[in-house]
C-alpha cells in the first residue's frame, strides 16, 4: 500500500512542478534514440520499461546499486561484490551498445 502511495506521490509531485514551470510538456531527453525508435512515445515506453527492469533487478538482487556498492562492499559481503560487479558490467555494456547504435550521439 505504501509503495503505491509513494509512486502516486512521485507522479503528482512531478505534475505539480511542471505546472508551476508553465505547464506539462512531453519531450524526450534522448533525441537520437527518439529518431531510432520513431517517436517520442515509443522512446518513452522503452525507457519506462527499462526503469521497470531496473526496479525488478534491484528487488531481485536484494538491494540497489548504491546499497550494494557502498554498504555491502564496505562490510565485505560476497553477494554485494558479485552484484556490484554485475551492475557495473551491464552498465558499461549498455553504454557501449547505445554508443554504437546511436553513432555516438545518444
Amino acid at each position: 500500500r505504501w509503495k503505491l502511495l509513494f509512486l502516486v506521490g512521485l507522479m503528482l509531485g512531478g505534475l505539480c512542478y511542471a505546472s508551476m514551470q508553465g505547464g506539462v510538456v512531453f519531450e524526450f531527453g534522448y533525441p537520437r534514440l527518439q529518431e531510432l525508435v520513431s517517436g517520442p512515445l515509443t522512446a518513452a515506453f522503452i525507457t519506462f520499461g527499462g526503469g521497470l527492469l531496473v526496479g525488478f533487478g534491484a528487488r531481485w538482487a536484494g538491494g540497489c546499486t548504491m546499497g550494494h556498492g557502498l554498504c555491502g562492499c564496505s562490510i565485505f559481503s560476497p553477494a554485494s561484490f558479485a552484484a556490484t560487479a554485475t551492475f557495473m558490467a551491464v552498465a558499461i555494456a549498455v553504454t557501449k551498445i547505445l554508443n554504437l547504435v546511436s553513432g555516438g550521439s545518444y
